[in-house]
């Protein structure tokens, strides 16, 4: 593996840890999953921070897929910005310019994106009891 493939990897578990814990463990909010403790008061949307309301309105609104796109990007730039300050304003002068340099790259890379919506399509299909899978199987009486 090379040094920019190993920076990739390296990059993605620290972003994959840091989203973990915003949702389980988050400094200064309730979590989105797991058991909390000391609740004073209701469980108003005030008591969540940006990453915990993104993530509940992504799971919980119908048709939220096509918002995926959006939602990654965002993620992204708030991790980006949190654990890179430095090399983000060197590169970005604000936050559109962010955006745009990964839709571009989201561009770029559209035909990989496909291949893997289609592997994970066959995957689903492939996998006994999969909810992709239509049920043939008939109710007895």
């Amino acid at each position: 593996m090379n040094g920019k493939s190993q920076l990739l990897k390296s990059s993605l578990l620290e972003f994959m840890k840091w989203f973990e814990d915003e949702l389980l463990n988050p400094k200064s909010s309730l979590p989105v999953f797991g058991v909390f403790k000391d609740l004073d008061g209701s469980l108003e949307r005030s008591r969540f921070g940006d990453i915990q309301i993104l993530t509940i309105d992504y799971i919980s609104l119908p048709g939220s897929h096509s918002l995926l796109p959006n939602l990654s990007i965002g993620l992204i730039l708030y991790w980006y910005r949190l654990t890179n300050p430095l090399h983000h304003m060197q590169n970005f002068s604000n936050e559109e310019d962010f955006v745009k340099f990964m839709i571009d790259l989201l561009v770029q890379n559209k035909d990989q994106f496909k291949q893997l919506k289609k592997n994970d399509t066959q995957k689903r299909k492939a996998c006994p009891g999969s909810t992709s899978q239509p049920n043939t199987k008939k109710a007895k009486s």
